[in-house]
């Protein structure tokens, strides 16, 4: 267990029981890596799919919507790239707490921010092309044009942006 401590192991090398071997109360040094890496790992994954989630639909939303509306958010997001995220994301963790379900839901909110003008950038590139202007020719929905034209489209830059949200938050949590 990761908890069994024993006077008899402290500060063992690594051993065939031990592989990276004891601490300093006798605790297994792999066991105690191990789980801690599983909540790491677990935090990262699900605040990932949570930033690429919600700023790329944003993003995407933002990129077809256009006008006014587009601008204003963009200024939004702008300023809001501009604070000190990790002493905003500190300030957090003080007031609230901190568990996994604070960490996965501060860092996918400030991880998905940047993702937003990654999603926006690339739906820009597709809503230019004929296929989305025949979708609204035929009067399809935000919606349906979103899910069957813009996604599928711009899904590639997401997996891209995810992949390398992952490792940066995965490095801040």
């Amino acid at each position: 267990d990761f908890k069994d401590m024993s006077a008899q192991l402290v500060l063992n090398g690594p051993s065939f029981d031990h592989w990276f071997g004891t601490d300093n109360l006798g605790r297994d040094v792999f066991t105690r890596t191990m789980l801690g890496g599983r909540q790491a790992l677990l935090v990262t994954t699900i605040g990932t799919a949570f930033a690429i989630t919600w700023g790329g639909l944003l993003g995407v939303l933002l990129g077809l919507v256009g006008g006014r509306l587009d601008e204003l958010l963009m200024r939004l997001v702008d300023a809001f790239l501009c604070l000190p995220w990790i002493l905003v994301l500190l300030l957090i963790v003080v007031i609230v707490g901190f568990g996994p379900s604070v960490m996965i839901l501060t860092l996918g909110f400030f991880f998905g921010v940047p993702v937003i003008r990654m999603a926006r950038a690339a739906t820009h590139d597709v809503v230019a092309l004929d296929f989305v202007t025949a979708a609204r020719a035929r009067g399809e929905s935000r919606s349906t044009i979103v899910g069957r034209e813009l996604l599928p489209n711009v899904l590639d830059v997401l997996l891209v942006e995810g992949a390398m949200r992952w490792s940066w938050m995965l490095r801040s949590e």
